[in-house]
C-alpha cells in the first residue's frame, strides 16, 4: 500500500508539501497538478483516523436540522452533501425534532462526536440556544432561520424581498384583499415574510386592513384551519402561502368550498417541487435558490473552519416563477 513517502518520491515533491496539500492546505498549483497526479498513479488513499490524529480535524461537519420530513429540506440537504463533499468533508445529520431540549441534546452529541464545524438550522427564534452546549469549541453558521439568542453567522433566503414580490405580483393583477398563511410567528422566515408583505401594502398606499394574516404550525391541518378562517371572515380575492407545509391543507379547503384557481382566488406559495407540476392551474411561486442556498452553506462554514472567520449574513435572493393560479381582477 503507498503511503506519503511513495507520493513524495514519485511526484518530486516534498513530504511536508505532500502533506499540506492533504490537509487542505495552500500549495502552488503546480505542486498541486504533481501531487494529484501521483496520488491517481499510486492509488493513494489517506487514511483518516491517522490524520485526525495529525491536524485535530475529523474532516466531518455536523448538520443540525429541526425537521427533516419536508422537501424543501430533502433539496438543500442534498445540495450541502454534495457541497462537502467536494471541499472534502464527509457530512453527520442529526434531527432534533421540533424540540428546544433536544436541540442542545443533539448539538453537544455532534461536539462529542468531534465534528470541525456545526450548521445549524434553529427550531425557534427565543427559544434555540445551543451556544452552551457547543461552548466555543467548533465553529457554528446558522442556516435558512436566526435566533435572537446565538449570534451566529447565518446563510439565508431573501425571505422579505421574495413576499414583497408576491405581494407586488398580486397588486399588479388588481388584488388587494389578500388572505396569508403563514407558520409559526416565532421562526424568523414566517416573520420576515410577513413583514416582506407588509412592507409592499405600505410602498404602495395600500391599507393594512386588506390584508388578513394568520399564523400556525407547519402542517396540513393548520393550513386547512386557517384557511377556512380566512375565507369565512376576510373574503380574500388571493392567498398567499408561506410556506409549501401548509399548502395541501390550503388546497383542500379550495376545494371543499368548491372554489375554482384562479377564476374564484388566486393563489401563490413558496418555492417550485416538481409535485406541483401535477396541480392544474401551475402555481406561482416564490422560488428560494435551494441548491445554492446549500452551497453557500457549506462554504461558509468551512471558511470559517480554516479561516476562523464568516461573514456575518449570506443572503440570496429568490425569484417569481409564474403559473396559472393568479387571475387578473
Amino acid at each position: 500500500m503507498a503511503n506519503i513517502k511513495d507520493v513524495s518520491k514519485v511526484s518530486g515533491i516534498s513530504i511536508a508539501t505532500v502533506s499540506k496539500y492533504l490537509n487542505g492546505k495552500h500549495v502552488c498549483e503546480d505542486s498541486r497538478r504533481k501531487i494529484a497526479a501521483a496520488i491517481e498513479e499510486l492509488d493513494y488513499e489517506v487514511n483518516p483516523l491517522a490524520r485526525s490524529f495529525r491536524t485535530h480535524k475529523t474532516m466531518t461537519v455536523g448538520v443540525l436540522v429541526n425537521q427533516l420530513r419536508c422537501y424543501y429540506y430533502m433539496d438543500v440537504l442534498d445540495s450541502m452533501e454534495r457541497a462537502f463533499n467536494k471541499l472534502g468533508y464527509s457530512m453527520l445529520i442529526s434531527c432534533a425534532g421540533d424540540d428546544a431540549k433536544r436541540e442542545v441534546e443533539c448539538a453537544k452529541k455532534l461536539v462529542d462526536r468531534y465534528v470541525d464545524g456545526i450548521v445549524w438550522v434553529p427550531y425557534s427564534n427565543s427559544r434555540s440556544d445551543i451556544s452552551g452546549a457547543v461552548a466555543g469549541k467548533v465553529p457554528v453558521i446558522a442556516f435558512d432561520r436566526t435566533s435572537a439568542n446565538c449570534d451566529y453567522p447565518c446563510v439565508v433566503s431573501d425571505n422579505s424581498g421574495g413576499a414583497y414580490t408576491a405581494a407586488e405580483y398580486l397588486f399588479a393583477k388588481g388584488h388587494r384583499k389578500i388572505a396569508v398563511i403563514a407558520g409559526p410567528d416565532d421562526v424568523t422566515t414566517m416573520r420576515e415574510r410577513v413583514k416582506g408583505v407588509m412592507r409592499a401594502y405600505e410602498d404602495y398606499g395600500i391599507h393594512k386592513d386588506c390584508c388578513f394574516v394568520s399564523h400556525g404550525e407547519f402542517s396540513n391541518e393548520s393550513g386547512a384551519a386557517l384557511t377556512k378562517q380566512a375565507l369565512e371572515t376576510h373574503k380574500p380575492t388571493a392567498i398567499i402561502v408561506l410556506s409549501n407545509d401548509l399548502l395541501a391543507g390550503v388546497l383542500d379547503v379550495i376545494r371543499e368550498n368548491g372554489l375554482n384557481i384562479p377564476n374564484d382566488i388566486s393563489l401563490m406559495t413558496f418555492d417550485d417541487y416538481d409535485y406541483l407540476r401535477l396541480i392544474s392551474p401551475r402555481i406561482s411561486v416564490i422560488n428560494q435558490p435551494c441548491r445554492e442556498l446549500g452551497a453557500a452553506a457549506a462554504e461558509v462554514l468551512v471558511g470559517a473552519i480554516k479561516n476562523g472567520e464568516a461573514p456575518q449574513v449570506t443572503r440570496l435572493k429568490c425569484s417569481l416563477i409564474e403559473g396559472g393560479s393568479v387571475a387578473v381582477i
